[in-house]
């Protein structure tokens, strides 16, 4: 019944304010992760990540393989209504990144979708630690993320999200079970 709940598209409200460009140049994110070393062909995977090209294919096998689970599972008229921008093996692999779980949470792919749209966030710089390890730096506050800023944002965003389904479901259930009892 939760997947159920988080399927059925009760983010409906929040999607309808989905928007952006796909920057796919030599300065937008997604170009730069398929430069990078053990990026993923699709380019949507994580930059700082150390994997070997073969973690990288197996995770873009896993993201054609979910996706063809969809079509077989008839998600894909729910994966259609949402206009995803990019290709659904690219969502599919960034989701799948950002934690969700697939197929119960497909009605919130467009946080995917939405978060690869989004462009180099101009207030941040990428830095390089002594060790040669990646981090990003605030240019007015200083502040460091070891996450690349976007990442960090759309996964804290669909962890809010989701938990505001979730405790939603659940005084849903609890009003179901009042009625029921009295």
């Amino acid at each position: 019944e939760l997947a159920n709940a988080l399927a059925v598209g009760e983010v409906e409200a929040a999607s309808e304010g989905k928007t952006g460009v796909a920057t796919d140049d030599a300065g937008g994110r997604n170009a730069r992760w398929n430069e990078s070393e053990g990026g993923s062909q699709s380019g949507v995977s994580n930059k700082r990540s150390s994997a070997s090209e073969s973690d990288g294919s197996a995770k873009i096998a896993r993201a054609v393989e979910t996706a063809a689970a969809f079509e077989e599972l008839g998600v894909s008229a729910a994966v259609a209504e949402q206009k995803l921008i990019w290709p659904l093996e690219y969502v599919v692999e960034y989701a799948l990144f950002l934690g969700m779980e697939l197929p119960e949470e497909v009605s919130l792919l467009w946080i995917a979708d939405e978060a690869l749209c989004e462009g180099e966030p101009s207030e941040w710089e990428e830095c390089l630690d002594p060790r040669g390890g990646l981090y990003y730096q605030h240019k007015q506050t200083a502040s460091v993320l070891t996450q690349h800023p976007v990442d960090y944002h759309y996964h804290n965003y669909y962890l809010q999200l989701r938990e505001t389904l979730l405790e939603r479901w659940w005084e849903q259930k609890q009003r179901q079970r009042e009625a029921a009892l009295g």
